[in-house]
Formats: structure tokens, C-alpha cells, sequence
């Protein structure tokens, strides 16, 4: 028993190492696309030189969203990763895929963490801080599988920030902006109210699976 558990302590600290060096070297690339998103939006939208730092904040979030919930619906739905017919417990799954699209996303969220504080309170609240905080927590929990559904949620991240960019352009009355509106709305509901409906009844359904890792923590 003691065998098995070392072995397992084992794999989670290759793990976390992989989430710590995957996350360090995508924070930095954040910081390098951050930097180029900035450029670009001043020059595409010439209302937006003002507000550089907002408009390339917004652009990296949304790359950061489209990449994370490509992923994300693609393990949860269409790979056989955390199939009921594999062996082991669905909690403890994860590939390289997985591993590399987490550190991913902790190092967006490291780097937006980081640009929040500096600039606080321009870019987000106490509410934004908690947001970082939990994505950057993701390094130090087993169920992937969940940490996927719940990002799946970021989808509808790059609605929201097109509706600033709309409305930083003055565009707040056109047919885009009652589009993207519709889009949001839509969205929002299945992303954050009928995807953990499902994401609660997984749970109740995987509860012996699930249970061994709420009783070691």
C-alpha cells in the first residue's frame, strides 16, 4: 500500500513540475502576444489609442478563451480520455495534451494577474482577483475532467470583450452589437447554466470516483 501511494505521489509531482514549467514559459509568451495585440488593436481602431493597455488586455483574454475552450470541448466531448470505459479513475486521467493546455492556461492567468495588481484598479476588481486566483489554483488538483467543464465556460469570454470593442468604437447602435448581444445571451446559457447542470449530475453520477480524492485532501 505504502508502494502504490509513493508511486502516486510520484506521478503528481511529475505533474505538478510539468503545470510549473508549462506555466512559467506560456506566461512569458502571453506577455510577448500581450504586447502585440496592443499594437495591433491601436492601429485597426484608432478610438482605442487611448486605451491600449484595456483594448490589448482584452484581445490576449480572448485568444486565451478561444484556446482554452477549443480544448475543452474537444476532452470532454470528442477525445476518450475520460471515457467510462477506460481503466483507472476518471479523476486522476490526464494526457500530454491536457497537462500542456493547463500550464497554458495558468500562465494566462498568472500574467493577467499580474497586469490586474499593476494596474489596479483599471483593469478589474477584488472579483477579477478572485477569477486569476482560482485559475492559477488549478495546478494543485487531480480532476481535470472538471477543471475542462468548467473552462468550457470561457466561451463566453470573447462575446463580452467584443461587445467592449464594439462600444469603444462607437458601434453600440448597429446590427453587430444586437447580434453579439443575442450571441451572449446564448451563450451564457448554455456555457455557465445547462453545462454544470451536467456538470453536477457527472458528479453524482462518478461519486465513487470522485470521493477518494475530497477524503485525501
Amino acid at each position: 500500500m505504502e508502494g502504490a501511494l509513493s508511486t502516486e505521489d510520484k506521478k503528481r509531482d511529475v505533474q505538478d513540475n510539468r503545470y510549473k514549467k508549462s506555466g512559467g514559459k506560456e506566461s512569458l509568451w502571453f506577455m510577448i502576444l500581450r504586447n502585440c495585440s496592443v499594437l495591433f488593436t491601436s492601429r485597426a481602431i484608432p478610438t482605442l489609442q487611448k486605451c491600449n493597455v484595456l483594448s490589448g488586455n482584452r484581445a490576449i483574454s480572448t485568444f486565451h478563451a478561444i484556446f482554452i475552450t477549443v480544448i475543452s470541448l474537444y476532452l470532454v466531448f470528442c477525445s476518450d480520455l475520460y471515457s467510462d470505459y477506460r481503466p483507472g479513475l476518471i479523476i486522476f486521467r490526464s494526457s500530454s495534451l491536457s497537462t500542456f493546455a493547463l500550464g497554458v492556461s495558468v500562465g494566462y492567468f498568472i500574467v493577467d494577474l499580474g497586469m490586474i495588481i499593476w494596474f489596479y484598479p483599471f483593469l478589474g476588481d477584488s472579483s477579477s482577483y478572485f477569477h486569476d486566483c482560482c485559475g492559477i489554483c488549478y495546478v494543485d488538483w487531480e480532476g481535470q475532467l472538471y477543471i475542462y467543464m468548467v473552462l468550457i465556460s470561457e466561451t463566453t469570454t470573447p462575446g463580452i470583450n467584443l461587445r467592449w470593442y464594439l462600444d469603444t468604437a462607437g458601434m453600440k447602435r448597429s446590427r453587430a452589437y444586437l447580434i453579439n448581444g443575442v450571441v451572449i445571451f446564448l451563450a451564457w446559457l448554455v456555457a455557465r447554466i445547462l453545462l454544470f447542470i451536467y456538470f453536477f449530475y457527472h458528479v453524482y453520477l462518478h461519486y465513487d470516483q470522485v470521493t477518494p480524492t475530497l477524503v485525501n485532501h
